[in-house]
């Protein structure tokens, strides 16, 4: 059975509302500040609580692991285990947290992006403890922050109105550090400043949410105490169009799950729907001209005057369903397709700044994460400092590694089809961090895709300086359809420095195995020719003392010179043979090593040295040495 949940939190932890039904109130007597209620089945009962926080609209971030809450009147954010219900950890921080947001992994493992009092955005590994701090781009507090769905952009808005757009692959960069004029990485040319600056608000913004594509047409939504919502093409940095409110201005903001339309919590309490292909017209349409504002009509406004300020909104899975926290403490349900407010799901007798939707839970395909972040890894600042191991604050931070749990056993190896690993985690139907666990070293395609890494780094002059707009292209895939040949070009080139470096490495080898070949020849010829040497000196040696003896006076001391002499040649002989059996048993071992690890040597042998090719297997070899020594 699917099962879906939401979680909320408080401004403040002040006594609960009288006024509410007691069934659905939730007491502040126990010191509660974030809450977790189920959706379905319909009565929405309290799921789990966690204690001693307060926390602004946008300052509540959820993974499948952790709570992460920035807290109101500290410059701290509070780790909670979603699994043993506590707090985990508190993180302080140098300023004043104002606004978070997660872009996470299965598992919990991802990234924490915070916005702060002085217009930074800092960027938490919540798994390893690596963090990044921006220049304050911001003239003023940085007030949203939004991840758009791929993890590829960053959002983020302000009180002076301005929302920057940001790459996450280009702020994460370990290829150099960031220099205080622009922004940009003198080793790398890696830009740290903001891909694009959107200005067409004129008051402090409020909310921004961005779709749930992953293509290069994907929508963010912005709003402004302004009075208007923009829709934006962020990754060109282009308006779309501008939606205006009769009512008020918009401080929540919540997008349909399948981009149909999206929904604005304004100031008075009331919901203000705004579909796109209904009135007015959509945004997608070449007739919209997008320097033209929308008077948004009053027919998609679902009023509701008790409930005081819609401080939050979200939909749920099925999108029929909208969720909104109030300024009075109570969060309401309303139907999507009839406009009208269902019920009031809860009250917590105090401000609901934040409210977030889980995903469902129960799918019967559903596997479990290969990976489990049980606990987190606070942010360490001295890691973005120069060091000793870092001198210029680029390159791999000092101890940097993840931290993780495997929730169940490692599955099997895999086994190609002819009975080796596989190269590639496709060849067997396996994700890549479990083929890449379970093989028994590195597999050859993450060591190809990591050698054509550091070919593509390699090519760009270290020192060059690059303009941002084309350093880009060196660390992330363009989205952008009009750059495609340019990226086919600078691929196949890629491609084919690649195929020129295999070709010398193989030449290389070859002319190598050769020089040890002729080598291994004139040693072995040059041993034989010793041996041969030490023979013929020791057989004259005795031969000399033989002839310079005195004769013996009777046949007794000549039969004992004879047996004397004889043994003395039959010891040397043998010496001489055992000599020979080692030479023979060694060069019989480094033969038979030698066929086993490379066997192409003895193709190379043969045609190097036609006269040993007479003789068949290793003893053809042993007849073809001995007949070029006697040559």
């Amino acid at each position: 059975m699917l099962t879906e949940s939401f979680v909320a939190s408080t401004l403040s932890s002040s006594a609960g509302s009288k006024t509410a039904p007691a069934a659905a109130r939730t007491h502040a007597k126990d010191g509660a500040g974030i809450f977790q209620h189920g959706v379905q089945p319909p009565q929405a009962l309290l799921q789990a609580s966690f204690k001693k926080s307060s926390t602004r609209p946008h300052c509540l971030a959820v993974s499948e692991t952790h709570l992460y809450a920035a807290q109101a009147d500290k410059a701290v954010v509070h780790v909670y285990s979603r699994a043993r219900g506590n707090q985990e950890a508190t993180v302080p921080f140098p300023e004043k947290i104002h606004c978070l947001a997660f872009h996470g992994y299965r598992g919990g493992a991802g990234l924490l992006v915070l916005g702060t009092q002085e217009g930074r955005v800092i960027l938490w590994e919540v798994s390893t403890g690596r963090q990044v701090l921006t220049a304050p781009t911001h003239l003023q507090t940085v007030t949203s922050v939004a991840v758009d769905s791929a993890g590829n952009f960053l959002l983020s808005g302000s009180e002076d109105s301005n929302i920057h757009v940001w790459s996450i692959d280009d702020l994460l960069s370990l290829t150099g550090a960031a220099s205080a004029e622009d922004g940009v990485s003198m080793a790398s040319g890696v830009s740290k400043s903001p891909r694009h600056t959107l200005s067409n608000h004129q008051a402090p913004i409020t909310a921004i949410v961005t779709g749930l594509g992953q293509s290069a047409s994907n929508l963010a939504i912005s709003a402004a105490h302004d009075g208007s919502c923009i829709i934006w093409d962020y990754q060109a940095g282009e308006l779309l169009r501008t939606f205006l409110f009769a009512a008020g201005s918009a401080i929540s903001l919540a997008l349909d799950p399948c981009g149909r339309a999206f929904y604005a919590g304004l100031a008075d309490g009331s919901i203000q729907l705004v579909d796109f292909y209904r009135d007015p017209p959509s945004a997608h349409e070449p007739s919209a001209a997008p320097s033209r504002p929308v008077q948004v009509p009053a027919s998609g406004r679902w009023a509701s005057p008790t409930l005081g300020a819609a401080l939050c909104v979200d939909v749920v899975y099925e999108g029929n369903y909208l969720l909104s926290g109030h300024e009075s403490g109570q969060i309401a349900l309303w139907d999507v397709a009839r406009g009208k407010l269902v019920r009031e799901v809860a009250d917590h007798g105090a401000p609901v700044s934040n409210l977030l939707v889980l995903p469902p839970t129960g799918f019967p395909t559903a596997s479990p994460p290969t990976l489990l972040l049980h606990q987190v890894v606070k942010p360490r600042y001295e890691a973005s400092l120069p060091s000793s191991h870092n001198p210029d604050g680029s390159g791999l931070p000092a101890n940097y590694t993840v931290h993780a749990q495997f929730p169940s056993r490692l599955p099997p190896r895999h086994a190609g089809a002819s009975g080796f690993f596989a190269s590639s985690a496709a060849d067997i139907d396996i994700n890549i961090l479990d083929h890449a666990l379970t093989h028994p070293s590195f597999p050859p395609g993450l060591l190809a895709a990591s050698l054509a890494d550091f070919m593509a780094s390699a090519a760009s002059s270290p020192g060059h300086r690059h303009h941002p707009s084309r350093a880009a292209a060196a660390d992330e895939i363009r989205l952008d359809a009009g750059d495609s040949d340019d990226e086919g070009a600078r691929l196949r080139a890629q491609v084919a420095t690649l195929q020129s470096s295999l070709r010398t490495l193989r030449s290389a080898h070859q002319e190598t195995w050769k020089t040890m070949v002729g080598m291994r020849i004139e040693r072995l010829a040059f041993l034989k020719a010793e041996r041969m040497k030490s023979g013929r000196r020791r057989r004259r040696e005795q031969e000399k003392k033989r002839k310079e003896g005195e004769p013996a006076d009777d046949d007794a001391l000549s039969s004992s010179l004879n047996e004397d002499s004889s043994r003395a040649v039959s010891v040397a002989s043998d010496d001489d043979d055992d000599d020979d059996d080692e030479e023979e048993e060694e060069e019989e071992e480094e033969e038979q090593r030698d066929e086993r690890d490379a066997q192409p040597m003895e193709d190379l042998r043969r045609a190097d040295h036609p006269a040993r090719g007479g003789g068949g297997g290793g003893g053809g070899g042993g007849g073809g040495r001995e007949a070029m020594v006697q040559d």
